[in-house]
C-alpha cells in the first residue's frame, strides 16, 4: 500500500515520489518558476490554449496542495513539496538536505494569488496588471537569482506585444533550459510542440553558459552583468564574437529616430 502511495502522474520526477531525490529545493523553486510562465506563454498562443488549459486541470481542484496525490502532474507536486503543510515526507527525500532545509525556510507563495492566476488560465482570461505583479512577486518569493530567467520572465509578461524574433528567442531558451532542467516535465511537451507549429525556436543558438547538460549557474557571469535583458539572451551562449553579435542583431529593435 505504502509503494502504491509513492506512485506518481508528475513525469518531471518519474513515476514515484522517490523521483524526488535527484533535486534539491532551490532546483524545485527554479522549476516552478520556470513551469508557471511557460503557462503564461502558452495561454497566449491561440492554438496552445486548450492544452495549457487541460494541463492546469490536472493540478486538481485548486483548493489546496497541502497532500501528496499520485494522480496530479508535476505542477501540483512542485508546489505540494516546497509549500504543501503535508509534506515533510517528500522534503526529507530532496537533495543536500540541510542546504534544502535552509532554502524552503526563507522563500514563501501566496496562494491565494496563485489560485486566481491558475483559474484565470482555465477561464482563457488575461489580467496584464495583476499577472505582471503576480509574476514580480514570485520571483521575488522564491528567491530567484539565475538572471537569465528574470530576463525571460520581463519578456513573457507581455507575450503577446513581442516581436516574432524576441518571441523565438525566448522559445528557443525555454526549450534550451527545459531539456536540461526538466526535459520529462509534461509541459515541456505541450511547449516543444507549441514552437513547432510557429516555427519558434533556432537551432543555431547553443545555450546559456551554465544551462547546458551538466552545467550549473546561479547568476549571469560578470561580463555580462549590466547588459539589457535581450542582449543578455541573444549573447548568453558561448558563442564566437561573430556569432554572438550576430545573435544580438536577432533581436535588437531599430532605434527611433531623433
Amino acid at each position: 500500500m505504502e509503494f502504491l502511495q509513492d506512485l506518481t502522474e508528475a513525469k518531471l520526477i518519474g513515476r514515484s515520489r522517490n523521483g524526488l531525490r535527484q533535486f534539491d529545493a532551490k532546483e524545485l523553486a527554479d522549476l516552478l518558476f520556470l513551469h508557471l510562465y511557460i503557462v503564461q506563454i502558452l495561454k497566449h498562443e491561440f492554438l496552445a490554449l486548450p492544452k495549457v488549459q487541460e494541463y492546469v486541470k490536472k493540478t486538481g481542484p485548486l483548493t489546496n496542495f497541502d497532500h501528496f496525490v499520485s494522480s496530479r502532474n508535476e505542477l501540483y507536486v512542485l508546489i505540494h513539496v516546497l509549500f504543501g503543510k503535508n509534506a515533510k515526507a517528500a522534503r526529507k527525500l530532496l537533495r543536500n538536505q540541510e542546504a534544502s532545509n535552509l532554502f524552503l525556510d526563507r522563500i514563501k507563495i501566496n496562494m491565494q494569488l496563485t489560485r486566481k492566476y491558475l483559474r484565470l488560465v482555465l477561464a482563457g482570461k488575461a489580467d496584464e496588471s495583476f499577472e505582471r505583479r503576480y509574476f514580480l512577486m514570485l520571483e521575488k518569493d522564491l528567491n530567484i537569482t539565475n538572471s537569465y530567467y528574470k530576463a525571460i520572465r520581463r519578456l513573457v509578461m507581455t507575450w503577446p506585444k513581442q516581436s516574432r524574433s524576441t518571441r523565438k528567442l525566448v522559445m528557443t531558451r525555454l526549450l534550451q533550459i527545459m531539456r536540461t532542467k526538466g526535459r520529462r516535465s509534461e509541459i515541456m511537451g505541450i511547449l516543444e510542440w507549441a514552437s513547432k507549429q510557429q516555427n519558434l525556436e533556432d537551432t543555431s543558438l547553443k545555450p546559456l553558459d551554465g544551462e547546458g547538460p551538466g552545467q550549473t549557474i546561479k547568476t549571469v557571469p560578470d561580463e555580462k552583468k549590466g547588459m539589457g535583458f535581450l542582449k543578455k539572451l541573444a549573447l548568453g551562449s558561448a558563442l564566437g564574437a561573430a556569432g554572438a553579435y550576430a545573435g544580438y542583431k536577432f533581436v535588437r529593435r531599430p532605434k527611433k529616430s531623433a
